[in-house]
């Protein structure tokens, strides 16, 4: 069975590597990476959120001559003390509220969302719609 495929993705997304997922996908970073990495393409693209482990998925990238996105060198975050700023190599630059789901996993979640709707080039993205899908966010 794979773990991580349920549909053909036109960008594939691997938000965070945890140990959360060693129950399913492996025993270490790099193993959980490992199978991760199995929802990219052949010459797709793919956006990768924080990771400790990225050598999988890199290896994996170079391989099926993907076009890779990953946090911190093709896009970051810059938290303010009542706002986060949204940055990538591409120029978008976004003034953010905070969401009220607590924690910097979830500031990561939301730049690699924001990110992957970057690339969907159908979508205009502007500060104001950002911030309205933000406030509906639950757990």
């Amino acid at each position: 069975m794979d773990a991580v495929n349920i549909i053909d993705p036109n960008i594939s997304v691997i938000t965070n590597i945890g140990m959360d997922h060693e129950d399913i996908l492996g025993n270490d970073l790099e193993s959980i990476a490992y199978e991760k990495a199995g929802i990219m393409r052949q010459s797709g693209v793919t956006v990768v959120g924080f990771s400790d482990a990225q050598i999988s998925i890199i290896n994996r990238s170079l391989e099926l001559e993907n076009k890779l996105f990953t946090y911190k060198s093709d896009y970051w975050f810059e938290q303010k003390s009542n706002h986060w700023l949204f940055n990538n190599n591409d120029s978008n630059l976004f003034r953010l509220d905070y969401p009220s789901l607590k924690g910097n996993i979830q500031l990561n979640n939301c730049a690699t969302a924001i990110q992957t709707l970057t690339l969907l080039r159908e979508i205009t993205l502007n500060e104001k719609t950002i911030n309205e899908a933000i406030k509906k966010l639950k757990f």
